[in-house]
């Protein structure tokens, strides 16, 4: 079943584990984002919170953004300390705990306030709790369940690391890109 939004396309998959037969095939209602980022932290964090709560209303279970929607230095018009990106991150945690969802974000990072930006894939569970901070291109992402759905996250090209990923592989029919805008 698919439903689209505006903006939020809304994603009822059957997953079923091709590796791990005693996975019993599961359906997950999926809202996936695809938005403008925009300029500014506040503008991104405003508009993610705010696509969480739409999601939760129209039934999803878990909502998915893309590589870096919270923060993209390139575009951005404000200079955010580390500190603020991390309380962004927080609020994006709180929303999931409030609403009870899943979310899947990306967003620059530093490690240090001074050091080069990395992108970074993060995840968070209903209850708020963070299952994934992953960074683009230098780790194998972990193993992490969605709905008991054994998962696992790649950004952009880093999907060339699959070989090296330990998770079972979810067989996905008729995931189409469904809804964009400018």
């Amino acid at each position: 079943m698919v439903k689209a939004y505006k903006y939020l396309a809304v994603i009822t998959l059957v997953a079923t584990a091709v590796i791990a037969p005693d996975v019993h095939a599961k359906k997950i209602t999926v809202g996936v984002v695809q938005t403008v980022i925009e300029n500014t932290l506040d503008q991104n964090g405003a508009k993610l919170i705010r696509f969480v709560g739409e999601a939760k209303a129209k039934g999803c279970q878990l909502v998915v953004f893309p590589e870096g929607a919270l923060y993209w230095p390139e575009i951005a018009v404000d200079n955010p300390t580390r500190d603020d990106i991390d309380a962004a991150i927080t609020q994006i945690s709180e929303k999931a705990r409030s609403e009870k969802i899943y979310v899947i974000f990306g967003t620059e990072y530093r490690l240090t306030e001074t050091g080069s930006y990395n992108n970074r894939g993060v995840v968070y569970d209903p209850n708020g709790s963070r299952l994934v901070f992953y960074d683009k291109n230098y780790e194998v992402p972990q193993r992490f369940n969605i709905c008991g759905i054994p998962s696992n996250l790649a950004i952009c090209y880093d999907r060339g690391l699959s070989t090296r990923i330990t998770s079972s592989t979810l067989s996905l029919k008729n995931l189409r890109k469904l809804a964009s805008c400018n």
